[in-house]
């Protein structure tokens, strides 16, 4: 939940990014075909693997070979 009082402070942002991955949460998943749908993810204990589940199946991804973030689709609907 975004705090009015803290924006402008991306450190904050991180910070509660981090808690709440480490706790295990719901985001948004896209793919390049059909509807977006929402996925638990988590961060590893040793805090250097994204796990997600899809198709019944835990998947990761080693975060330093995360190279950029790309912001998802921004239409409001989706056909």
């Amino acid at each position: 939940m975004a705090d009015p009082a803290n924006y402008g402070n991306p450190d904050r942002d991180i910070q509660q990014a981090l808690v709440a991955l480490k706790k295990g949460t719901q985001l948004i998943k896209y793919n390049r075909k059909g509807k977006p749908k929402l996925c638990p993810f988590r961060i590893s204990s040793d805090e250097t693997t994204l796990v997600w589940f899809s198709h019944k199946k835990e998947r990761a991804i080693k975060l330093a070979s995360v190279t950029r973030i790309v912001p998802g689709q921004r239409t409001v609907s989706f056909t």
